[in-house]
This record gives structure tokens, sequence and C-alpha cells, in this order.
């Protein structure tokens, strides 16, 4: 998992990411933390990255975490973007910029606990299980599952596209 960082404010950078990499021990051996000062370092950071998580702060010299973001969003939408900001009374405007959260700064602590958490959440939905159908392993995303229904000791599993046939070792695959 890579997390991109970008506070003007050093001593809140440096608290910020060691709060994160608590928070998300269970990726810990594939944690990458980047730390950006600027608008303009994080989004050449940014180019060479692509970020999963991006925690912003809306004023930063240069480019602003909202410029920032509109360009993230320009080109790679599924970076969810986390804005940190001193200001309570910008929460509606960053909509706009379609975060996944906002934290104020005087209440980080809580706030990035908070957004983990939903962050955790959301990212499991992207967890991928396999199942034997005809010997041979099939990966179903579990964002894509609609429905899992049980019939006469069989289980059918029901996605966008196909339906998944699954008795003892034996499965069928059809199309939804």
């Amino acid at each position: 998992m890579k997390i991109a960082i970008c506070d003007d404010e050093n001593e809140l950078l440096i608290k910020l990411g060691k709060l994160i990499e608590d928070e998300f021990k269970i990726f810990q051996d594939v944690l990458i933390i980047d730390y950006y000062e600027t608008g303009e370092e994080f989004l050449k950071g940014y180019d060479k990255n692509e970020y999963d998580v991006a925690f912003l702060d809306v004023y930063l010299p240069g480019i602003s975490g909202f410029e920032a973001a509109q360009t993230i969003n320009k080109k790679r939408s599924h970076t969810y973007i986390i804005f940190v900001t001193s200001n309570a009374e910008l929460v509606y405007d960053c909509f706009d910029y379609k975060p996944f959260y906002f934290i104020r700064k005087d209440e980080y602590l809580a706030g990035v606990r908070k957004v983990v958490k939903k962050l955790m959440t959301v990212m499991k939905q992207d967890t991928v299980f396999e199942v034997e159908i005809n010997g041979i392993n099939k990966k179903i995303v579990i964002a894509d599952i609609i429905y899992v229904q049980s019939d006469n000791h069989s289980i059918i599993i029901h996605t966008k596209k196909y339906q998944y046939s699954v008795r003892g070792n034996m499965a069928d695959l059809k199309r939804d």
C-alpha cells in the first residue's frame, strides 16, 4: 500500500506519518509512506508512484491541496483523497474534489483513526478469493458479489457478470 502525506507543517507531517503507520499495522510489510511539503512535490511523486491513499493539506504553498486533488482525480480516480486542514469551514468546498474523508488538524488523532477504519472496510471490498471450478481456480473479487445462495447442498455465488455454482468439489460457471 502506497500512502502520500502532503503538509507544509513538518511537525504535523511526521506525527501523521507515525500515526498512519501505527494504524495500518496490517500492511506493515508492504506499507510505503512518502512525505511532501508542497503540492508540486506531491504531484511529481504521484506521477511516479500513483498512491492508493493521499492525505492532503488544503493550504499548501504554490499548488493547493484542492488543486492537487483535482489533478489526481483526472489521472487516477481510485486514489482515496483525505483532506487535512485547520479550517473546518472548508468541509463543504472539498466535496468538489471527491474526497474520501476530511480531517481537522485540531482533531487529527481521532480523525486518522476513524478514516483508517473506514479505509480498511472499503479496501476489504477489493479482496479476492478463489473457488475451484471444473479443476480451475477462479478468482472472485468480493465487491463483484451481489449475493450468495445455498441450494440443496450447493452454494451459488451471483456476481455482476457470472453465477458460480459450487457443490462439493464440483463447480459450474454460468453467465448471469
